[in-house]
């Protein structure tokens, strides 16, 4: 028998900056993170690993070369790999 499987859709931020909005892309572009949540059914922490989906953000301000510094609405989904460490 499996166990349930984990999806965080829509984690969210209304503003980032550039700079921090790329380093947690770079997270993610590793594929996968390793998430620390709360097992409802056991009521204990269960680390699990997970990977990226539908990442999207705005650009709203831009550097003289034309580079994003700044994005609003900056989303990203994190969905369950399937493997507990």
């Amino acid at each position: 028998m499996g166990r349930d499987q984990h999806k965080f859709e829509g984690l969210q931020w209304k503003f980032l900056d550039a700079a921090t909005w790329a380093a947690m892309l770079q997270e993610f572009d590793k594929f996968v993170v390793t998430a620390r949540i709360p097992d409802m059914v056991h009521n204990r922490m269960m680390t699990i690993r997970m990977y990226p989906g539908n990442r999207t953000a705005t650009p709203i301000e831009f550097d003289k070369e034309g580079l994003p510094t700044m994005y609003q609405d900056c989303k990203v989904n994190i969905i369950d790999c399937g493997v507990i460490e």
